[in-house]
Order: structure tokens, then C-alpha cells, then sequence
């Protein structure tokens, strides 16, 4: 009975076999140090841990999971106290690991909490259906959450459905994105997406390929000044002039171009 209730004797027990938790006495099964470093070894045995210690030390239920294996987030499920899923930080943990969206544990609120749902496009895009219809609703939210997972497009509200900047994004990301445009006025989008996707690429490539070539093989052959005196700074200089040109032309930028190049790419792999 003495040794069971040692405390630097049953922490080191622990350390060693995680089992010996059980041999402890009640006042070290509530014990941080114990609970911890049992947690630490073997996630699962939280099932040993009484719901009052887990509700007074959360952070005790969120190391658990953290350094549970995925595939037994659901065994782990059932040794949590219920109360502990409306806590935001307990969630926050279960959906990074990929967990489900817990519907009926959640707190409503947390449909629309930015921060969870992006971490639900993260980590288990398939479950971003849950978010409020404010945040699919949101452009910054969604280009942020598409960012994370372009497959989460598929759960956009209607005004944002054929928005040129969430498409231009979902697709420079991943072909995939076209399984969700399947209906007849998805098409016609999906047609005159592609169109501008292209003529953006042409543009930007009219101007490179002959203003701006043709500005610099001038200078190259002839060692002539371009009568556009800002252009007459020096290489370095001289590109930024043409960055701001081009952007004043309303032409892409390089990381625009990139992303349009990527789009082009993805479509002509469905026929577009």
C-alpha cells in the first residue's frame, strides 16, 4: 500500500509500463504527473482517467490526443467526458488529428469558427460540409479554406459558386476540383473559365514575348536608349518598370501567371 501511493516510485513505474497506473493509489490516479507520463506512453488509457480530473484539466485530455494514432481516435472518443467537447481547445485537437466533425458533442457555435474550419479543410476536407453558411459564404474565408484543400469548393454557397478567384485557386491546386461543377450552368462556366484562364495566359505573353523582348533586343543589339527614359535605368530597374506596367495593363503577375499556367494545365486534362 506504501509503495502504491510513492509517488517518484509509481511516476518511474509508469514511465517504464504505462499498465502500472492501475496499481496506483486513488490519490495518485489524480495526480498531473502520473496522468501525464501515463498519457505520454499509452494515449489510450485515458479510459482510466475519471471524467472529474479530465473536466479540471482539459489540457490533460488534449495531450492524449495529440499523441493518439489516428486510427484510434474513435476508440478515444468514448474515454473522453462529454462535457469536454464543447470546450473549443479539446475540438481544435481532435480535428487536427483528422477527427470527424462531432455534430452532436460540437458546440454550435463552432460551425462558425474560422479557425476550426480551416483546420477541418486541413485536415479532413470532407467533413467542411459542417461550416456555417456565413463562412462558405465568405471569399477571404474560402480562398484561405480552398487554399488548404481545393476539394472544399464543393461546399461554397451558391454566390460564390463560379467566382473567377476561388476557381482560378481550386484548380491551379487540383484537377479534382472539376467533380464539382456538374450541372449545365457549371459547364457554361466552366467553358468561359477556361477561356479567360487562357486569354489572361496570352496576354501576358504578347506582352513579354514582344514588347518587352523586343525592348531589350534593341538595347542589346543597337545599344540604344528606349525613348521611355524609365526604362533606361539598368536590368533590375528596368524589370520593375515592366512589372508596373504590366500591372497597370491589367496583366498577371508571375505568382498569377503560375497559378494560371497550373489551371490551364488541370483543365485541358478534362477537355476544357
Amino acid at each position: 500500500i506504501e509503495l502504491r501511493d510513492d509517488k517518484q516510485i509509481m511516476l518511474e513505474a509508469v514511465k517504464n509500463n504505462p499498465a502500472a497506473f492501475e496499481f496506483c493509489s486513488e490519490t495518485l490516479w489524480n495526480d498531473r504527473d502520473i496522468v501525464l507520463a501515463t498519457l505520454e506512453k499509452k494515449p489510450l488509457y485515458l479510459y482510466l482517467v475519471n471524467e472529474l480530473f479530465q473536466s479540471e484539466n482539459p489540457d490533460v485530455v488534449i495531450h492524449a490526443i495529440e499523441n493518439c494514432n489516428q486510427k484510434d481516435l474513435w476508440e478515444m472518443y468514448e474515454d473522453v467526458s462529454d462535457e469536454l467537447w464543447r470546450n473549443r481547445d479539446v475540438a481544435l485537437a481532435w480535428l487536427k488529428k483528422g477527427g470527424d466533425w462531432l455534430g452532436e458533442d460540437f458546440d454550435d457555435d463552432f460551425q462558425d469558427d474560422e479557425a476550426l474550419l480551416l483546420t477541418v479543410a486541413k485536415e479532413n476536407w470532407s467533413e467542411f460540409e459542417n461550416a456555417s453558411a456565413r463562412l462558405r459564404s465568405n471569399k477571404e474565408f474560402m480562398l484561405k479554406a480552398i487554399g488548404a484543400d481545393a476539394r472544399v469548393i464543393s461546399d461554397v454557397e451558391d454566390e460564390l459558386r463560379h467566382d473567377y478567384d476561388l476557381a482560378l485557386l481550386a484548380f491551379s491546386q487540383d484537377r479534382r476540383a472539376l467533380h464539382f461543377y456538374s450541372s449545365e450552368e457549371d459547364f457554361e462556366f466552366m467553358v468561359s473559365f477556361a477561356s479567360t484562364v487562357r486569354r489572361k495566359i496570352a496576354e501576358y505573353d504578347t506582352f513579354t514575348k514582344v514588347v518587352v523582348y523586343n525592348i531589350v533586343d534593341r538595347q542589346k543589339k543597337r545599344n540604344a536608349s528606349c525613348t521611355l527614359s524609365l526604362l533606361n535605368q539598368g536590368p533590375e530597374t528596368a524589370r520593375c518598370h515592366l512589372d508596373m506596367i504590366s500591372s497597370y495593363l491589367g496583366l498577371p503577375s508571375e505568382a498569377e501567371l503560375a497559378m494560371l499556367c497550373k489551371a490551364s494545365a488541370n483543365l485541358l486534362y478534362w477537355g476544357f
